[in-house]
């Protein structure tokens, strides 16, 4: 009764996209009904919009780029002071907040739920390869496939171990073993695991020896463990190269140049203006041309490509982190569990080394 507020909402989606999520959710290991957790989505991206709307209008920062935005649209509303103006502030920061958190939540929701199918389809392949060899063996023993998969449960395989439980209990239950073996692939999103279940009902339905395809298929999953290990092992050189250039070198580098801009920014505003000299110098010939040239700005200003640099570093680092999962892994999202350490890492050096130059410069200025 607590999520049916949520289920009316979810129900505002397709059919299509509820049975996805339901999948997902179900491979992930959660046991919450698709609406629910689609409805609760929908409402915290809607209030989390206010806060980071309320919380835009506060900032400084944001604000300046809202009245830019402003600016560009209509300039009108900023030189005559329009009534509108705040009416207009007030819906672009809602419109503003509204797509970043979607985007956010999505992206947030979307890593949350491949992190916890890869934990859980590692844990199971873990423990993989003994659990079907001890199955073969219970075949072997005179056992049935159902019970032989309910007794190598054994508790130190862990979460295989309590899933194979369930479909075991399911199949006790009166529910035909290919529909429960089919249910424990839905489980977990693993290839070594469907393998294995598509064999099993292959040998049922044709009457193969199936302690024969159980054994084979174990030792084939375990020879598919060591030589991913290997491969991961004489790939290192390249992910710690990678992981290098997205924490430390691109943030050492957008630093110095943050650094740069802003000390080019305070010569420039230094520097006098020189047009009251174009009239004097208007038959100099070059020497004129250059006296006319005015000194007041630079092209782009520190707080522009301060908001460039942190949105490139955010975009190096998911490429990166996408890189390193296909490196390490042969899958894309493998590496999202990177993604967070790589890019603390890289904004803290960042700031780390803008600080440092900063001192360094204003003591070589004293």
């Amino acid at each position: 009764m607590a999520n049916a507020p949520y289920e009316r909402i979810g129900r505002l989606f397709t059919r299509k996209q509820i049975r996805g999520t339901a999948e997902t959710l179900d491979s992930a290991g959660i046991n919450m009904a698709a609406e629910s957790y689609m409805g609760f989505l929908v409402v915290f991206v809607f209030l989390s919009s206010i806060l980071v709307s309320i919380l835009s209008l506060w900032n400084d920062f944001t604000f300046g780029y809202l009245i830019r935005t402003i600016e560009f649209i209509a300039p009108t509303l900023i030189s005559n002071e329009s009534p509108v103006l705040i009416p207009l502030l007030i819906t672009l920061s809602l419109m503003f907040s509204f797509i970043i958190m979607t985007l956010t939540t999505i992206m947030a929701s979307y890593v949350f739920l491949m992190l916890r199918i890869d934990d859980r389809r590692k844990k199971m392949e873990e423990f993989l390869p003994d659990f079907l060899l001890l199955a073969a063996a219970n075949v072997r023993g005179g056992m049935n496939v159902d019970q032989a998969l309910w007794y190598a449960a054994k508790p130190e395989f862990g979460l295989l171990s309590l899933e194979v439980e369930l479909v075991a209990r399911r199949t006790f239950g009166g529910e035909p073993v290919d529909k429960a073996l089919d249910r424990l692939g839905a489980r977990f999103a693993s290839r070594s695991l469907n393998r294995a279940i598509s064999l099993i009902k292959q040998g049922m339905a044709t009457g193969g020896e199936i302690a024969n395809i159980l054994e084979r298929t174990g030792e084939e999953a375990r020879e598919t463990q060591i030589i991913k290990k290997e491969i991961s092992t004489s790939l290192l050189m390249y992910v710690i190269f990678i992981a290098f250039a997205a924490a430390v070198a691109t943030p050492f580098l957008f630093a110095v140049a943050h650094q740069l801009l802003m000390r080019l920014e305070q010569v420039f505003l230094q520097v006098p203006d020189t047009t009251s000299f174009s009239s004097i110098n208007a038959n100099a010939g070059p020497m004129g041309n250059f006296a006319s040239m005015k000194f007041s700005q630079v092209p782009i200003s520190s707080d522009d490509f301060f908001l460039f640099s942190i949105l490139t570093l955010l975009l190096t680092v998911t490429i990166s982190s996408l890189i390193i999962g296909v490196i390490q892994h042969g899958e894309k999202k493998e590496g999202l569990k990177f993604f967070p350490l790589l890019l603390v890492a890289s904004v803290i050096i960042y700031f780390i080394i803008g600080a440092v130059l900063t001192t360094v410069l204003r003591s070589l200025t004293w």
